[in-house]
C-alpha cells in the first residue's frame, strides 16, 4: 500500500481535498461576481438585473455541485418584504 493513497486509491489527504474546492468555490464565485456586475451594468430595468443576478446564483451553487432546496414558499408574502433568518447554533 502507497503512503499517500489506501487499498481504494482515495488520496489519504481530505485537507488538501477541501483546500482545492475552497480555492475553485473562490475563483468561481469571482468570475460569476464580476462577469454578473459587468453585465448588470448594461441592464436598463431593476428587474432584469435582478433576474440575472438570480441566474448567477443559481449557475454557481450548480457549478460548485452545491445542492440547493427551498422549502415553504408559499409561506412567503407576495409583496416586496426582508426576510430574516434566525438559527440555533
Amino acid at each position: 500500500m502507497n503512503q499517500i493513497t489506501d487499498l481504494r486509491g482515495k488520496v489519504k489527504f481530505p485537507a488538501l481535498r477541501e483546500r482545492l474546492y475552497a480555492g475553485y468555490c473562490i475563483a468561481l464565485f469571482t468570475v460569476m461576481a464580476v462577469c454578473a456586475l459587468v453585465l448588470g451594468l448594461f441592464l436598463p430595468t431593476l428587474r432584469a438585473r435582478r433576474h440575472v443576478a438570480g441566474a448567477f446564483s443559481r449557475g454557481f451553487f450548480r457549478a460548485a455541485g452545491i445542492p440547493l432546496r427551498v422549502q415553504g414558499i408559499e409561506h412567503l408574502p407576495r409583496v416586496p418584504c426582508v426576510v430574516v433568518a434566525n438559527h440555533a447554533s
